[in-house]
């Protein structure tokens, strides 16, 4: 849609090239001038009928001498944004009530009228002449504030069916009174009331029972585009990748075979690929009467952006919000999938023309869902495959359930998008339900709308997310089930249970026996109303009332409904292994007492009671590859052969599952996951012969290929959808099924783009650059942004504030600049310097701790668990381990630098450590190893580029290990995953 000249009180400020001409006015989109006109018309309305108190519309008449009168309406315009950000950051980013807001306005409208009398005075008693207008932009209502600042997206609501969801459209105003969806054409109808009766202030009305409310994608694409920092990203990302071939060691899916694979689409900066998350999660947090209940969240990213800033919630396309208690099911979810499919097909090369930020006359944008991110039911659903407890139950090969402990993969016979697809028009075509089930029996597909992108790939594009697979499934199968911390009856039945999506009702069944008689006349009445009055009341309150708050959403969504496991009932299966008390309190005791950075949280030191709760994605990875790797050697390594075997399996799932989670990622590393994890699917089929495989040890055999072609799932898993998903929760809704979903879909958006407002640092004005600052003072463009250079009255400021550097500390910082090819002199030297000579400062600023890269590093006498680092030594690639003892900040040569002094640890000798499992196969994969307690006397200066990762530490007194009488540290890099 081409863009169009506007020429509002605001737009008229601005000036751009129209017709090759240079001209008063903005241009924008049709719909935006829309809103421009009726926002201006409301203005004067208000203006005629205001109530507030009067104010005086004096003016000096400039004589033919004086100058112009001065506009302080204009004058003062920044301050009128200033405060609409403001109240609008307080709202959605604070959480403050929609009433709340209303009266920060309007107070701050009183504020800016005394403001204006009194200067407007001071300029007339001064006899300059001034003029104050009776309309101030300072809006009474937040809602105009969203208006106004382009906070508020554009909503599509459709009139959807409340059982199945089947979208109506209206046509010419009218919509039939009763669903007419059929699961085949033989079926009996849906017949579901689509209209119900609502109470209004005016009286009763007849209103839809459910909308369903989706964002409009080109609206969506003309925010992001309008934005120049995406648009430099974009075009930075397409000159950087465009036609580079895959990259032998991967860190994003820009560097893998699948992005390579898109060339023939990734034509230009502004063709889109974007990934697909769908997830269901509880509105309320909790379970109400003893029901689980659900909201979907279908959201895209957009992979052409840097990983720096791809998953922001201000750079998320947020699809619509697919209306609870309860899931569609693997029928029904094809009428939520439609809208999304048709929006995608319409920017489907060539593309759509639409406006940016650098060509706002349009460019072609086009736009593809490629992958699907998902936890296993949503993907089954979404794709259209069946459930984990069909008979063709895996999406990636033929293999069937019953031969699910087959761990030969290379003889399994892979699915193939190409045939897939077929088998799905073959379930979509059929004209039976009960054809339809033995077709999806047969070939474990059905039909979904998805399969109507003719470029999708049913098979290369699903991704197995590693957070439900291997996290939730097979680490918490370990802990929970394998080793018994808490093993409990419920705990099996959920993770062995049968999925219910392949079930039939009785209604299903009735419905496949009237087809056999084909005897049923299969007709609906239409009813059509006259919707023209109504329509106003499709559009509902967003929120419950004016006092409703919006909380600032958790950084973590809670997975668990209570902080204690409500299922924890011991389950007592003969044979099954369990720690021993005395074992459990040993790993209890590490957990508590290990140190971990801050930016890792602990999981629960009573794990294995009932009141540890249920465990999180990240804090059983955190426990698996960070904690247990440090006590569980302990415990196991022996000559005892069961428990030899038992530390292997455990070494080998850690290996595996330190691959699976790494941010880097090659073809050795793929190969190197596979061989672990087939080593240990073969010892727990021996160790723990009372429990089956799941699917998940199964579909987690797929990984391999995966990471081959999409490169480290690290980068494309469900965690930031899930962040989002505990955002949404905290949303405070009327809890009505289709407003609250609306609420949630609409203050998403508002936050994102208030987000994208603060932090695309886009101001010219000085004062609300710096206002920007105040309230998102991270700068999340800081990965392209280069450092700031200071002037030499600011080095010499801070060379004064600094403090003195010790005498030797100092020889070593001089020692290191020298050795990195810096001919810095000491200040100390007796010998006279040369004019121009760089001379080493003898004070800097010496803080307790800094940040790199989002992370706290400490000196250890400040926190001890943000002081102990692997790093690299400098000038080489080889990786050491030590702890920060020191830090300066210092300006050299118009940077300021920060260097770290570092005790590195002191190793133990080789007759010592050989008394270590660390020393051989298997706990050798666990990255980690025993070092002396006792400082060493080898130091290392650094620069935070050194910096690999934080460790964890454990404290392990003298006799831990047979032959070793010192005091030592159990020490392991694992946090470090890929990174680096």
């Amino acid at each position: 849609m081409a863009p169009v000249l506007c020429r509002c009180s605001t737009c008229s400020k601005k000036q751009c090239k129209y017709n090759d001409q240079l001209v008063s006015g903005c241009l924008i989109s049709r719909q935006t001038r829309l809103k421009h006109e009726k926002q201006a018309q409301a203005a004067h309305a208000s203006s005629s009928e205001s109530d507030d108190a009067p104010m005086p519309s004096a003016s000096v008449q400039p004589s033919s001498s004086n100058p112009d009168p001065i506009n302080l309406n204009e004058v003062l315009a920044p301050v009128f944004q200033l405060c609409n950000i403001l109240v609008a950051w307080l709202s959605l980013a604070q959480g403050v009530s929609r009433k709340t807001a209303n009266v920060v306005l309007k107070v701050l409208r009183l504020i800016q009228i005394t403001t204006l009398r009194l200067v407007l005075a001071a300029f007339l008693s001064a006899g300059v002449p001034a003029s104050i207008s009776t309309s101030l932009d300072i809006p009474q209502d937040i809602r105009t504030v969203y208006l106004n600042g382009e906070l508020e997206p554009e909503i599509i609501r459709i009139i959807s069916c409340p059982k199945c969801f089947k979208p109506y459209l209206l046509v010419n105003g009218v919509a039939p009174a009763v669903c007419s969806y059929k699961r085949s054409v033989r079926a009996k109808a849906c017949g579901t009331a689509l209209w119900k009766q609502r109470h209004t202030r005016t009286g009763t009305k007849r209103v839809p029972a459910l909308l369903y409310s989706t964002q409009s994608f080109e609206s969506w694409l003309c925010f992001m585009l309008s934005r120049a920092p995406i648009e430099d990203c974009l075009r930075d990302s397409f000159a950087k990748y465009q036609n580079r071939p895959p990259l032998h060691q991967m860190h994003d899916v820009h560097d893998s075979p699948a992005w390579y694979s898109l060339r023939g689409f990734l034509r230009s900066p502004y063709h889109l690929v974007f990934a697909l998350y769908i997830d269901w999660f509880n509105p309320f947090s909790n379970k109400i009467a003893g029901k689980k209940v659900s909201c979907g969240a279908i959201i895209l990213y957009c992979l052409n952006l840097p990983l720096e800033i791809r998953f922001l919630p201000e750079n998320t396309f947020i699809v619509g919000m697919i209306p609870g208690p309860h899931e569609p099911d693997v029928w029904t979810i094809s009428h939520i999938l439609e809208s999304l499919k048709n929006a995608i097909i319409a920017f489907d090369l060539p593309g759509k023309v639409l406006p940016t930020y650098y060509f706002p006359n349009g460019v072609d944008v086009a736009s593809r869902i490629i992958p699907l991110i998902a936890d296993l039911l949503a993907s089954r659903k979404t794709a259209g495959y069946l459930s984990h407890s069909a008979n063709a139950f895996c999406s990636f090969c033929e293999l069937l359930i019953s031969d699910i402990e087959n761990l030969n993969y290379t003889e399994w016979v892979a699915r193939t998008g190409a045939n897939v697809r077929m088998q799905a028009e073959e379930w979509k075509n059929c004209p039976t339900i009960s054809g339809k089930k033995e077709i999806a029996k047969r070939n474990g597909v059905r039909w979904t709308p998805l399969h109507d992108l003719e470029y999708w790939n049913p098979v290369q594009y699903v991704i197995l997310g590693f957070m439900h697979n291997s996290l939730e499934g097979v680490l918490e199968h370990q802990l929970r089930i394998l080793w018994g911390i808490g093993r409990t009856k419920a705990a099996i039945q959920k993770l062995e249970e049968d999925a219910d999506d392949e079930t039939y009702s009785e209604s299903e069944i009735s419905e496949s026996s009237d087809e056999l008689d084909d005897l049923r006349q299969e007709t609906i009445d239409y009813q059509t109303l006259n919707l023209t009055e109504d329509l106003d009341l499709m559009e509902v309150d967003e929120e419950e009332s004016e006092d409703t708050p919006t909380p600032t959403p958790a950084p973590y969504m809670d997975d668990s409904d209570s902080d204690s496991d409500t299922e924890y009932i011991p389950a007592n299966i003969q044979g099954a292994f369990d720690f021993t008390s005395e074992q459990l309190e040993q790993i209890q005791t590490c957990i508590q007492n290990i140190l971990l950075p801050t930016w890792v949280e602990r999981p629960p030191g009573n794990l294995g009671e009932a009141q540890h709760g249920k465990l999180k994605a990240h804090e059983l990875l955190i426990l698996f590859t960070d904690i247990f790797p440090l006590i569980i050697p302990e415990l196991w390594w022996n000559e005892d052969n069961t428990d030899k075997k038992m530390l292997t399996c455990f070494c080998n799932l850690i290996a595996s599952t330190n691959i699976i989670a790494s941010y880097s990622m090659s073809n050795a590393k793929a190969d190197s996951y596979m061989h672990y994890f087939v080593e240990y699917r073969s010892l727990i089929q021996e160790l723990h012969p009372q429990f089956q495989s799941l699917p998940n040890h199964h579909y987690a055999m797929h990984n391999g290929d995966i990471l081959k072609f999409w490169g480290p799932l690290a980068v494309l898993s469900e965690f930031p959808g899930e962040r989002m998903n505990g955002a949404f929760g905290k949303i405070k809704t009327n809890s009505k099924r289709g407003d609250m979903e609306l609420t949630m879909l609409r203050q998403s958006i508002r936050r994102g783009r208030l987000d994208a407002l603060l932090g695309d640092r886009s101001f010219t004005d000085p004062v609300l650059e710096e206002m920007t600052l105040l309230l998102k003072p991270e700068n999340v463009y800081a990965f392209k942004t280069p450092p700031q250079v200071l002037s030499e009255v600011e080095m010499a400021k801070l060379r004064k504030k600094g403090a003195i550097i010790e005498m030797g500390h100092y020889s070593f910082l001089l020692q290191y600049l020298r050795s990195m090819g810096n001919e810095y002199q000491s200040a100390y030297s007796t010998v006279p310097h040369p004019r121009g000579t760089a001379i080493l400062p003898t004070t800097a600023e010496q803080p307790s701790q800094f940040k790199f890269q989002g992370k706290t590093y400490s000196k250890e006498i400040s926190h001890e668990g943000n002081s102990h680092i692997q790093f690299y030594i400098p000038g080489t690639t080889n990786p050491e381990t030590g702890v920060i003892e020191h830090i300066w900040e210092l300006p050299l040569q118009g940077l300021l630098h920060t260097f770290l002094f570092v005790r590195q640890h002191k190793a133990l000798p080789a007759s010592l450590e050989s008394k270590t499992p660390y020393y051989f196969a298997p706990c050798s994969l666990l990255m980690s190893k025993i070092v002396d307690a006792a400082p060493s006397s080898s130091i290392f200066i650094l620069e935070p580029h050194h910096i690999i990762t934080h460790l964890t530490v454990y404290k392990r007194p003298k006799g831990t290990y047979k032959g070793v009488a010192r005091d030592t540290l159990a020490i392991c890099w694992a946090l470090n995953r890929g990174r680096r």
